[in-house]
């Protein structure tokens, strides 16, 4: 039963450290967008796709 608290708050700090990875990328990638004509660009893609995924990571507020 340790190892499996152990492994769990492991992943606790792993998924941690990618949460703010990508807020960092998406702050990063969003300050450089750049548009062609009306197409967003592969870094304004890569900024929503982190915006997502941190929107569906989260916990739910009570």
């Amino acid at each position: 039963m340790h190892r499996l608290v152990s492994i769990i708050d492991r992943l606790e700090v792993e998924k941690a450290e990618l949460l703010e990875a990508c807020q960092l990328a998406a702050i990063v990638l969003a300050e450089h967008e750049q548009y062609d004509g009306d197409e967003p660009s592969r870094e304004s893609e890569a900024a929503e796709a982190c915006r997502n995924a941190l929107t569906k990571a989260e916990p739910p507020t009570k």
